[in-house]
């Protein structure tokens, strides 16, 4: 019974801790980053080259690096064509400690002067849309141009049309939809950091191997306090043992010396006698060698028992300890 609870705790931690690895990699599985598109480079991954985006998030100073897959032939030729400066909202996957693009989002900027009596800038936004793979659809890729015109708001998001005195600026807007789905679709939101993501990883991960390595050590501290009481009893039975295989002998060697005096041969007036056999003794002696024989007896019965209550109240000791020291484990079935 105390090795199949035993079985059953250690089989319930490692489940635990498992789950919790395992639900902390899917939920920061998928994640998101929007930035400042700065260059291309090549990426080695298990042995083949691949293409990765650098973006510089808006949020921070340090880059992420995207990889695009082969697989994805569009998201492929889309980042073959963006610029430096070109805004981008990227969702990706992490995998095997890679970051894998699965949708981009891309926006371009362009002033010109505009022609008229306002003498103001038309600022030209070409916003190229790369869904996800899930959301990808058979339809023929259209193109729609719409004219906005609307006071932009400062902020890297909403800078779209800015009226600054008598100048205003008209933004066009050119939303090119792809094979990938439709309109919703077209971009990630926002997500937290991927810094934030991987310490808190790190986090759960270090919490799951703490408690796991106090629930191993307080498991091993109590099986070794178990093992070193079994120890002390076992050592115990043993030195009870050898005294009494020693009064045995005693007493077998003070019985063969009696049985010789009383059996040997006699001599009484020149001839010889024989002794009195075992059935002549007296009938006091006879009752003093039964009553010393159940005293005895009565002695290693009152050892016997004294030595099962002693291991009695060591197994009692025993589990009100681990009973607190292990305060949250599942009650034994026993």
């Amino acid at each position: 019974m105390k090795k199949l609870f035993r079985t059953l705790m250690l089989a319930v931690l490692i489940a635990l801790v498992t789950g919790g690895m395992v639900s902390a990699q899917q939920r920061d599985r998928d994640g998101a980053v929007r930035g400042v598109f700065v260059r291309l480079i090549e990426r080695e991954v298990e042995g083949r080259g691949y293409i990765g985006i650098v973006v510089k998030p808006f949020e921070r100073d340090d880059h992420v690096t995207v990889i695009v897959p082969w697989e994805r032939e569009e998201l492929w030729q889309a980042a073959r064509g963006l610029q430096e400066g070109d805004r981008l909202g990227i969702s990706f996957v992490n995998e095997a400690g890679h970051q894998w693009i699965k949708g981009m989002e891309a926006e371009r900027r362009h002033e010109e002067p505009e022609r008229g009596p306002e003498g103001g800038r038309r600022v030209e936004i070409r916003r190229e849309i790369r869904g996800e793979p899930e959301r990808r659809q058979e339809r023929r890729e259209g193109e729609r141009r719409t004219e906005i015109r609307r006071e932009m708001r400062r902020g890297p998001e909403d800078m779209y049309e800015r009226r600054e005195g008598d100048r205003r600026m008209a933004v066009r807007g050119e939303v090119r939809r792809g094979p990938e789905g439709p309109r919703e679709g077209r971009g990630p939101r926002r997500g937290l950091p991927h810094e934030q993501l991987e310490r808190q990883l790190r986090e759960v991960l270090a919490g799951h191997i703490e408690r796991l390595g106090m629930a191993l050590r307080e498991v091993l501290a109590v099986h070794i306090r178990q093992m070193q009481a079994e120890t002390h009893e076992l050592r115990a039975h043993v030195e009870h043992m050898e005294r009494e295989l020693h009064e045995l002998r005693g007493e077998n060697e003070r019985l063969r010396r009696q049985l010789e005096e009383r059996s040997g041969p006699i001599r009484e007036g020149g001839r010889e006698v024989q002794g009195r056999r075992e059935t002549d003794r007296p009938r006091e002696m006879r009752l003093r060698e039964e009553r010393q024989v159940r005293r005895d007896r009565d002695e290693r019965r009152e050892v016997e028992r004294r030595r099962e209550e002693g291991r009695e109240q060591e197994e009692r000791e025993v589990r009100r300890d681990r009973d607190r020291d292990e305060p949250g484990e599942p009650e034994s079935s026993e």
